[in-house]
């Protein structure tokens, strides 16, 4: 589960540095939905 996050999160940070701010947004709610207590999602998701 958490190596299927931190994918996740890595896939975010590609999306954001290629400019796809849709597909940055959908996967951070949803890692942050699934860990709201994770202090990076919450750094770097708003």
């Amino acid at each position: 589960m958490e190596q299927e996050k931190l994918g996740a999160f890595y896939y975010a940070g590609l999306a954001s540095y290629s400019g796809d701010k849709k597909a940055w947004g959908e996967i951070m709610q949803r890692l942050y939905r699934a860990d709201k207590t994770n202090a990076y999602y919450q750094r770097f998701g708003g």
